[in-house]
C-alpha cells in the first residue's frame, strides 16, 4: 500500500468520501461536488457553486484521453488538478494550459523527536490587533475566515506576531489541512515555521487526526518546513491553469 492509498484507506475505502476530502484540501468543503467514475482507476470530481468563485476539476487518472474528455466536459473550467498514480507526460496539455506541479504531504504519527509544549497560542477574537499588524494580507484573511467558520489558527507571539498557521478541518474524514503558514520577514530562517507546524500537527495527531499539507513544487522552503515537522511526502499533483 503506497502513501496515497493509505490516505484513501483512511477514508474507509469510500471513494466519494475520498473525493470530498481532496476537495476540502482547497476550499474546506464550501461548495457542491459532483463525482463521476469511468472505473476504479479513472474518476474525477468537479466543484461547482464554490463560495470563492473557483471552478475546479480534480482528475484521478493516467489516461490522457479520459482526462481530455473531462477537461472538455466541465464548462467554464479555468483550473484543473490531475492526480496520477505514477509518472505523467504533460506535453499534450501545454498548448492550452500552463502546467505546474504541487507537492502533497501528510502526517499520521507523532514526530520522532520530542518537542516542548507551549510557545504558541490558539488565536481568537482577542488577537485582532496583533494580526492586523501582519505584513501578509493572506494571514489577515485566513484569521478572519477562521473566526467566521469556526476553524483553528495558531501563532507564535512574543512582542508581536512572529509566525502564523491556519487549518481547515474535514470532520467527515477526520483530517485537518494546513491552509497557510507564514513567518514575518524579520523572523525568517530561525526555525519558527517548522517548530510551530510540528507542535500543532503533533497535538492534532495525538487526538487521532491526520494532517495534510501542500505547496508548489518550486517552493523548496515550504516543502522543507513540512519535512522538518515530521510530514511524509505523497503524490505530486499536476496543476493545469487555462492560458
Amino acid at each position: 500500500m503506497n502513501d496515497f492509498e493509505k490516505i484513501e484507506n483512511k477514508c474507509l475505502g469510500n471513494r466519494e468520501a475520498f473525493c470530498e476530502f481532496l476537495a476540502c484540501l482547497y476550499n474546506k468543503g464550501m461548495c457542491d461536488i459532483s463525482v463521476d467514475y469511468k472505473d476504479g482507476m479513472n474518476f474525477y470530481f468537479h466543484r461547482s457553486s464554490e463560495a470563492f468563485g473557483i471552478n475546479d476539476a480534480f482528475i484521478c487518472s493516467d489516461d490522457s484521453d479520459y482526462i481530455s474528455g473531462v477537461l472538455g466536459s466541465c464548462s467554464g473550467l479555468t483550473t484543473a488538478v490531475i492526480i496520477p498514480s505514477g509518472d505523467f507526460d504533460t506535453k499534450r496539455y501545454e498548448d492550452s494550459w500552463k502546467v505546474g506541479v504541487r507537492r502533497q504531504f501528510y502526517k499520521s504519527r507523532l514526530s520522532s523527536e520530542p518537542v516542548s509544549d507551549g510557545g504558541y497560542v490558539r488565536l481568537d477574537r482577542t488577537h485582532f490587533s496583533v494580526i492586523s499588524e501582519s505584513s501578509s494580507d493572506v494571514v489577515k484573511r485566513n484569521y478572519a475566515m477562521s473566526l467566521d467558520f469556526d476553524e483553528a489558527c495558531y501563532a507564535v507571539i512574543d512582542g508581536g506576531l512572529k509566525c502564523f498557521l491556519s487549518t481547515g478541518r474535514n470532520k467527515k474524514t477526520n483530517m485537518t489541512e494546513i491552509t497557510w503558514i507564514y513567518t514575518e520577514p524579520e523572523y525568517r530562517n530561525k526555525g519558527y515555521a517548522s517548530d510551530l507546524l510540528r507542535k500543532v500537527s503533533d497535538c492534532c495527531v495525538s487526538e487521532g487526526v491526520m494532517m495534510t499539507y501542500h505547496c508548489r513544487f518550486e517552493n523548496v522552503a515550504s516543502a522543507n518546513t513540512a519535512l522538518k515537522a515530521g510530514f511524509t511526502e505523497t503524490v505530486n499533483e499536476i496543476i493545469l491553469e487555462r492560458k
